[in-house]
């Protein structure tokens, strides 16, 4: 009796193990699942980059950089004859005048020149004929250190 006593529960016990190991590889509480997942490999590569900037520099009394080109374009009527003609007619320079200069002009800075570009309207008026006549005329004047002023102009 005393052996029966003893086997009962070391049976217990080990049916318990047995049974508790069946079921743990039998009915495992994990899953493995595979995922296949897309991988973007981003490698920074250092690039030398030149940028060129342009600087932009307000000028004081820029309107007096704009009257000084103008000035050099109505002397161009003196030495230029082809400006002097509108619509087939020919005129005097008294009878020429500055009507607008547009918003639109421009004015670039160098080291040693200067670039004034604009562009102007003139009118063309014959007091005895009443024929007026309107030219419209992009301008570039070119100042440059010690050296005459460039005036080219084109027809706009």
């Amino acid at each position: 009796m005393a052996k029966s006593k003893i086997a009962w529960p070391v049976l217990l016990v080990a049916a318990l193990l047995v049974g508790g190991l069946l079921g743990a590889f039998a009915f495992p509480m994990t899953n493995e699942v595979i995922v296949e997942k897309q991988v973007e490999v981003i490698k920074e590569v250092p690039v030398n980059v030149e940028v060129e900037v342009e600087k932009v520099v307000e000028v004081a009394n820029m309107e007096l950089k704009l009257n000084e080109a103008l000035e050099l374009w109505l002397e161009e009527f003196d030495e230029d004859e082809d400006l002097l003609v509108c619509g087939g007619n020919e005129f005097d320079e008294s009878q020429v005048e500055v009507v607008k200069v547009y918003d639109d002009w421009a004015l670039e800075l160098s080291d040693d020149e200067e670039e004034i570009t604009f562009t102007v309207k003139m009118k063309y008026l014959d007091g005895d004929v009443e024929n007026k006549c309107y030219e419209t005329f992009d301008v570039e004047v070119t100042l440059e250190d010690d050296e005459d002023a460039e005036v080219d102009w084109d027809l706009a």
